[in-house]
């Protein structure tokens, strides 16, 4: 994330008025996102999102740099910004969801 988070949460928010939700919903969503990816950093976090089948999933994913470090190969990294990308420590694989539809933490 850039230096100040709150201009990448309105950046963010404002991606999301464009998917047809009102800019208050878009607004705590993005907020959502934020702190979800903040607590993904420093430990296992459950949250629920709607896959693009329409199913809720349930998943448990994480950021910390000491578990993902080892997996990432490669050094080009290529960022959708519309995605929240995350390390599923179920499947041990790296997984993303498309960001207006994250359900709940």
């Amino acid at each position: 994330m850039t230096n100040n988070f709150r201009t990448e949460v309105f950046r963010r928010a404002y991606r999301l008025t464009l998917t047809g939700i009102n800019f208050s919903q878009a607004l705590t969503k993005s907020w959502a996102i934020y702190r979800l990816q903040k607590q993904m950093r420093s430990s296992v976090v459950e949250f629920r999102f709607r896959k693009i089948s329409g199913e809720i999933r349930i998943a448990y994913g994480t950021l910390i740099k000491s578990v993902i470090d080892p997996l990432i190969k490669g050094v080009k990294e290529s960022k959708n910004e519309t995605l929240v990308t995350y390390f599923d420590t179920q499947k041990q694989q790296f997984r993303s969801f498309r960001e207006e539809n994250l359900i709940l933490i």
